[in-house]
């Protein structure tokens, strides 16, 4: 993919897309969370979507009854986890106003063991759990 279309989608993502975490509470470790990456975008036209689902795989879907003012149908793409992540390193040096949002996405897999297994650490799950909480306050509307 050229420097052109990774800037436009970085900037079309700037627009419309979001970088979050996901997070429940673990089974195995009653005070703790798993948490995963979620990066999505949603628009009322889907040919960039299609165009993102095509290039970076994902889930792509129409929302039946969309919550917009004028009623239109809305298109949604989401990737989760390591794809995420893989997208976010792609469209990282283009991005500018999600910028933050994707340098705490890529500190975050710093901390996951890439083989599943998450024995208990104190520092991760209290850096985990900051980087959680700024990543929702990056994302409310208005900021």
């Amino acid at each position: 993919m050229s420097d052109i279309d990774l800037a436009y989608i970085a900037g079309f993502f700037d627009g419309e897309g979001c970088i979050s975490l996901g997070r429940k509470k673990d089974g195995s470790y009653r005070r703790h969370y798993t948490y995963q990456l979620v990066v999505t975008v949603s628009n009322t036209k889907p040919e960039i979507l299609e165009f993102l689902h095509r290039h970076f795989g994902g889930h792509f879907r129409k929302i039946k009854n969309p919550s917009t003012k004028n009623g239109k149908t809305v298109y949604v793409w989401a990737l989760l986890c390591r794809k995420a992540l893989n997208f976010i390193k792609t469209i990282y040096p283009y991005l500018k106003l999600k910028k933050r949002q994707a340098e705490l996405a890529i500190k975050f897999y710093t901390l996951v063991n890439p083989y599943g297994c998450n024995k208990y650490d104190p520092e991760k799950w209290k850096q985990k759990d900051l980087i959680y909480n700024e990543l929702k306050a990056l994302n409310k509307r208005g900021i």
